[in-house]
């Protein structure tokens, strides 16, 4: 117990506000009855994480403040700040700058930025045409994708603001080249490594993907799919990657296996989450990065994040499905707001024993919210009586109550 009440004594300060914590232990790892009630005085998510040890792993995906999905997600693992992408807008800025900032200290230094792809949706901060990223804060490596087929202004404005970073002293890598290097290092090495080494028993690992290597049409299948390795644990990000895609990370990487988190890549697209991936992944938590029913990409109500059938494919391994942002209709427009905000995954250990999830919004999973449930609207705002937003399929787990 002893053990055990320190680590939740560490990471107090970087705990939310809301009441998901304790719903979270209920439904999902067994924890102390000790831990449990501790939590219940946590303090807002908005408090700077504080000195950690080395085996520590905080993920955060943020709450990106506007209608548009993206990805954009923090990663403290050990010493190490890590930033994964930079979406959604310019916009974007007003929400993840003050995170950063306190997340970051004064040194205002992120020690490895993950660029997956050049989608607008996860390059917008990093490609501004003023105080992006790059000029907000230091960065001291940026590994990116391979390949892509790009030509648009945010893209350009990406590769100048990075080529100015690396001018001023950052180290650049491609997904590809870090593969090709088959070794294990650290980023004080300065090289590229397939395998980081980030803390005790905490590694980074990045997986194969053939299209770093082969023209494709579809821009996200050029992402850079990786997994933080947390002792046995797995947490597992694949940008934006397709089903092709999919396939050549499942043949390629006989190190890819059950997950504790995946984050859904496409935002839970119906082209990706395929069956095969779920079944290799078996997540015990899937993350949506979108603003969940919005008609920003399709004018179908069935092709609005997350798709029908990205739930049918991941309900068979858990219903502990968030997102951060939900659209809302008024009147005749369409807006969004806050569903599960900032969604915080911690563990100071290898066991999932000790995982804490919290949230900045919402305490509610995606299959229980009111929006799954509701009826459903079309873009011209009709509702379609007797037609829920999406259904919970048959061969899902059991929801609770159920």
């Amino acid at each position: 117990m002893k053990k055990k009440s320190l680590f939740v004594l560490l990471i107090l300060p970087a705990l939310s506000s809301c009441s998901f914590i304790q719903s979270i232990f209920e439904n999902s790892f067994s924890l102390s009855s000790g831990d449990s009630s501790s939590s219940e005085s946590s303090t807002s998510s908005h408090s700077q994480i504080p000195e950690v040890d080395a085996s520590y792993l905080g993920i955060r995906f943020f709450d990106l403040g506007n209608d548009n999905t993206g990805d954009c997600t923090y990663i403290r693992a050990g010493d190490y700040h890590i930033l994964v992408d930079g979406g959604s807008r310019d916009s974007s800025r007003d929400h993840v700058y003050p995170r950063l900032d306190e997340l970051l200290g004064e040194e205002k230094t992120i020690d490895l930025a993950i660029v997956t792809h050049a989608d607008q949706d996860h390059i917008a901060m990093f490609g501004s045409s003023s105080n992006s990223i790059f000029h907000a804060y230091k960065v001291e490596t940026i590994i990116d994708f391979a390949r892509t087929g790009k030509t648009t202004q945010v893209y350009n404005r990406y590769v100048n603001n990075r080529e100015m970073e690396i001018s001023e002293g950052a180290i650049h890598y491609t997904a590809l080249e870090c593969w090709s290097a088959d070794s294990t290092g650290t980023l004080e090495d300065k090289k590229a490594h397939r395998v980081y080494e980030l803390g005790e028993n905490l590694r980074l690992e990045f997986l194969y993907n053939r299209f770093y290597e082969e023209d494709t049409s579809d821009e996200n299948n050029y992402s850079v799919a990786f997994q933080i390795i947390q002792g046995n644990n797995r947490y597992v990000f694949m940008g934006d990657a397709e089903t092709a895609a999919e396939a050549s990370i499942i043949e390629s990487n006989a190190n890819l296996g059950p997950s504790v988190l995946y984050k859904a890549n496409h935002h839970g697209s119906g082209t990706s989450s395929s069956e095969a991936l779920l079944a290799t992944l078996s997540p015990e938590y899937v993350v949506s990065p979108c603003v969940v029913g919005n008609y920003e990409y399709a004018t179908n109500p069935d092709n609005t994040f997350p798709y029908q059938r990205a739930i049918d494919h991941w309900a068979p391994y858990t219903y502990k499905i968030l997102a951060p942002r939900v659209a809302t209709y008024s009147g005749s427009s369409w807006g969004s707001k806050t569903l599960n905000g900032e969604i915080v995954f911690e563990c100071a250990s290898t066991t999932t024993s000790n995982l804490i999830v919290t949230c900045s919004g919402e305490d509610t999973y995606l299959p229980l919210t009111d929006w799954f449930n509701e009826t459903r609207r079309l873009k011209d705002g009709t509702l379609v009586e007797g037609t829920p937003n999406r259904t919970w399929p048959e061969n899902g787990v059991a929801l609770p109550n159920e």
